[in-house]
């Protein structure tokens, strides 16, 4: 080999390496200007907290984010189920109101669910809830014949969607039961900030609206999440690491009364009208947070049998947690890539 090969060769590597050191530098240099800004709401009636990883200022990060809450503020307040005059409202009274795309989906994926999960998850429950008194302390179960009466109205109610020729959407409700987007709103609006964030300059993001989590990494961030014990909420039943995707848990200890020493919790059967899951906590991971928190409440309400069948055969990343014989036990499936 000549010796003027030799020095281009020599030349080349060293070219090679000053690049891949520059290169090495600027990352570092990028890397150690990230910060994480925690943020903290009330927001949709619960706590809501979101953690970003940006090179930003945090004084520009929270101008961007104020701006993407109260858009999603906005669609809750339409679909609230405990507002007066707002769009669910008008549904709900058998009105043909006008609705936007983004809603359209959203309705739609609820009655794509309604059928996935063999009825189990419904969102058409909304007179339950009130039978039961939104589930606050001091109440009492309602009469037998009075959930009878509700779980007929249930099965003949139904949504009539039109797509007009002007390309506006409407809907109309035929049936006397109400519609209450409890067991899936958290996860939509949670959808929505996530799309939103996304496209500002953010390197990584959690969002925690009351338990229901997404989380995003650009890069190399792992975020660890805790899931927990339902039996000790100061514990950690078990903890996973996730990059991208949401983790939902839905449980029975959040949202109960006691009457007569039982206890009645929010997740009701819209076979039965009543709550008689015997799990005590299931968690769903999907990359969607509205598709997470839909089956968390169908598959719960299922009960133990009938959810863990439900899963396995539809391949559904899922922790159900329950007792038996005073003995806590268990079936995972969160066995996944994290990357």
């Amino acid at each position: 080999m000549s010796q003027l090969l030799k020095n281009k060769i020599k030349f080349s590597i060293l070219i090679i390496l000053i690049f891949f050191l520059t290169f090495f530098a600027f990352s570092s240099c990028i890397f150690s200007n990230l910060k994480q800004y925690d943020f903290e709401f009330i927001k949709f009636s619960t706590y809501l907290s979101i953690k970003i990883i940006s090179n930003e200022p945090k004084s520009k990060i929270y101008s961007e984010l104020i701006k993407i809450l109260d858009e999603a503020q906005q669609i809750a307040d339409k679909l609230d189920f405990y507002k007066i005059g707002n769009l669910l409202s008008f549904i709900n009274e058998g009105k043909e109101v006008e609705i936007d795309d983004d809603i359209l989906n959203f309705i739609n994926l609820n009655l794509l669910y309604i059928k996935k999960t063999n009825g189990y998850f419904n969102p058409f429950i909304g007179n339950l809830t009130k039978l039961y008194n939104n589930f606050e302390q001091g109440s009492s179960p309602p009469e037998k014949n009075k959930l009878d009466e509700e779980i007929k109205k249930i099965k003949n109610t139904n949504l009539i969607i039109k797509n007009n020729e002007n390309g506006n959407n409407t809907i109309i409700k035929i049936g006397n039961s109400f519609l209450n987007f409890g067991g899936s709103l958290k996860g939509y609006l949670i959808d929505i900030i996530y799309e939103k964030l996304k496209k500002i300059n953010v390197d990584s993001f959690l969002i925690n609206c009351g338990g229901d989590l997404r989380v995003y990494s650009k890069n190399e961030k792992i975020w660890n999440i805790g899931i927990q014990d339902p039996y000790d909420k100061s514990k950690i039943f078990t903890k996973i690491q996730l990059k991208n995707g949401s983790i939902v848990t839905s449980g029975n200890y959040e949202r109960f009364f006691i009457y007569n020493g039982k206890r009645y919790f929010h997740i009701l059967n819209p076979f039965t009208g009543l709550p008689d899951s015997d799990l005590d906590s299931i968690t769903i991971f999907d990359e969607s947070c509205c598709v997470a928190d839909i089956l968390s409440t169908g598959i719960f309400a299922m009960g133990k049998k009938l959810a863990i069948e439900f899963i396995k055969k539809n391949n559904i990343k899922a922790l159900v947690i329950w007792k038996e014989d005073g003995e806590t036990k268990s079936y995972n499936s969160l066995n996944f890539d994290t990357k």
